[in-house]
């Protein structure tokens, strides 16, 4: 079962990066007054992370519970088009 935790207030905070390792991913974030914090996704089947350069600024981060998904959801990340096929 996921179990889901409040994050610190993270908007104009940063990310500093990210750890892969197998299916467990580890972002770090850092809000704009220092205040680190590590979010942990566990059975990671896909990670969409683009335009990252070190020290950027986030905007907005989204969490959404396996039971919650919607097949927009799953075309956002796959990036697919109107008329793709969606393989796994």
């Amino acid at each position: 079962m996921a179990r889901m935790n409040a994050l610190p207030d993270i908007h104009d905070g940063f990310f500093d990066g990210l750890w892969r390792e197998d299916k467990h991913v580890r972002l770090f974030l850092r809000t704009d007054t220092g205040l680190c914090s590590t979010v942990v996704l566990k059975d990671v089947e896909r990670l969409n992370v683009s335009n990252f350069r070190e020290g950027n600024i986030v905007f907005d981060v989204s969490l959404v519970e396996p039971g919650m998904l919607t097949a927009e959801h799953i075309e956002t990340l796959y990036q697919c088009q109107p008329n793709d096929v969606l393989r796994c």
